[in-house]
């Protein structure tokens, strides 16, 4: 059986990711960050804290950065709806499995520089009846087309956990 799961190292340009990580250091006491507060309960469960930031509104350039690194390596997605967020995982956090439904693809970019594995989050899902798991490394992207997935929990001394979260319908 095929998996609709793709695993792609040094997927961003790391011009691009040093973007990324400054637009979350000048505005991690801004006022726009929204947060997991008010997801749906089934999607949130016990998970702490996670902190988003939707980069169409404030950061259209780097938003379309990003986008055309997208269609650049997925060409049929040019013509799509994109939902493109900076995530910050807080200790504690995760999120169950679920399936991305209403999207055509789903991805997780890996931002931290280091991961240790004993903090968790790694990205879990199912195949042939057994649960693969693949650890957040820096600029490892994971693509996700409608398989049920989640992350397990974040340890309580865990940093940080920080990722770019791409939404394709």
């Amino acid at each position: 059986m095929k998996s609709n799961v793709e695993i792609i190292n040094n997927f961003l340009d790391p011009i691009l990711i040093y973007k990324l990580k400054t637009i979350v250091k000048n505005n991690l006491s801004e006022p726009v960050w929204k947060t997991n507060l008010f997801w749906d309960e089934g999607i949130v469960q016990t998970s702490s804290l996670v902190s988003v930031l939707e980069l169409i509104h404030n950061f259209n350039d780097v938003y379309k950065e990003v986008k055309n690194t997208y269609i650049q390596k997925f060409p049929k997605t040019k013509n799509k709806k994109y939902g493109i967020h900076l995530y910050l995982w807080h200790k504690l956090s995760y999120i169950p499995f679920h399936t991305d439904g209403q999207y055509s693809m789903a991805s997780t970019v890996y931002l931290n520089n280091n991961w240790n594995r004993d903090h968790g989050g790694f990205f879990i899902y199912e195949k042939d009846n057994k649960y693969e798991v693949i650890k957040p490394e820096f600029n490892k992207a994971v693509i996700n087309k409608g398989v049920p997935h989640g992350t397990t929990l974040t340890t309580a001394d865990a940093p940080l956990r920080e990722t770019l979260q791409v939404f394709i319908t």
